[in-house]
């Protein structure tokens, strides 16, 4: 089976359930007057362009390296997952505002279809939060989606809550669970972007540190120092180095034999499997260092 193919798969099939539930929910929130089940199908209407979105970066994600593009375009799944986090972002927002509009300008909710149609979409999201959890482990891009699936099914379940309380009398309770449920998305939009923002400008890849991969590379027997280390990520799950290797005088074979050894400790400790390292010897300045480095303190 194709790398993309899975992750097309259950994308297509959450993006139809999706496109179902937010119709449905939208129709009947207006009818029941229920800003929660309507900001629920907003929201699902937003999750399911999230969905064309991060179908297109898995498309993309799986395409060859060419001669402009010498990583291949593994970077879509990135950019997709940074596109669904903002797009949270801007719900969130939609949602806060029209529920403190809502304190000032109440309506009469009918939460019997509250109860109905918010138990819809909890079972829509749920069945597309499962689908996408074993793909989004491997993609950030993925993970966007499933964020969204995820988010929904509790907002679903929220507004299910909403309609009994409704029901039973108690007021301001659409309006309150709608504000609770956009802080949820808030704060798993801030997640997904930072982690999204980090690789996209290059930094240390999540749960790496430079002194661990400095280790990593001096604890190999023939390595004198390094330095000019750049660590960065390609995509969520594939990490590359540049660094420059301090060996004492030696033969090309015995050269050849430590890079291998650095790659495979690079590789097995530090999950990094492109490994670009120039070798110099003990006696000689850098001089082609790049960039200036600050040690850790």
């Amino acid at each position: 089976m194709d790398r993309a193919e899975k992750p097309q798969r259950a994308l297509w099939a959450v993006f139809f359930i999706n496109l179902a539930v937010s119709i449905a929910e939208l129709v009947f929130g207006l009818i029941s007057r229920s800003l929660a089940l309507v900001s629920d199908g907003f929201h699902n209407l937003g999750d399911t362009v999230s969905l064309v979105v991060s179908l297109v970066a898995v498309n993309l994600a799986s395409k060859k390296a060419d001669s402009k593009r010498t990583f291949g375009y593994t970077r879509a799944e990135v950019i997709g997952g940074s596109i669904n986090g903002l797009g949270l972002l801007v719900i969130a927002g939609v949602i806060v505002v029209q529920a403190i509009k809502r304190f000032f300008e109440p309506a009469e909710v009918i939460g019997d279809i509250m109860v109905i149609f918010g138990a819809l979409g909890f079972v829509g999201n749920a069945v597309s939060t499962i689908l996408l959890r074993k793909p989004s482990e491997d993609d950030l891009n993925v993970k966007g989606a499933y964020l969204h699936m995820f988010l929904d099914a509790l907002h679903s379940l929220a507004v299910v809550i909403g309609g009994i309380l409704v029901s039973m009398g108690i007021g301001y309770v659409d309006e309150i669970l709608s504000i609770l449920i956009s802080a949820l998305i808030v704060k798993s939009s801030v997640s997904l972007l930072r982690e999204t923002f980090n690789i996209l400008l290059e930094g240390m890849p999540k749960g790496l540190n430079m002194e661990k991969v400095k280790g990593c590379i001096k604890g190999v027997k023939g390595v004198e120092d390094v330095h000019d280390i750049h660590v960065w990520s390609i995509s969520s799950k594939r990490h590359a180095i540049s660094a420059h290797i301090v060996v004492k005088d030696q033969s090309v074979a015995e050269t050849e034999a430590l890079l291998h050894a650095i790659r495979e400790e690079l590789r097995k400790k530090c999950g990094i499997s492109h490994a670009t390292l120039q070798v110099e010897p003990v006696d000689v300045s850098c001089d082609t260092c790049s960039f200036n480095q600050h040690e850790e303190g």
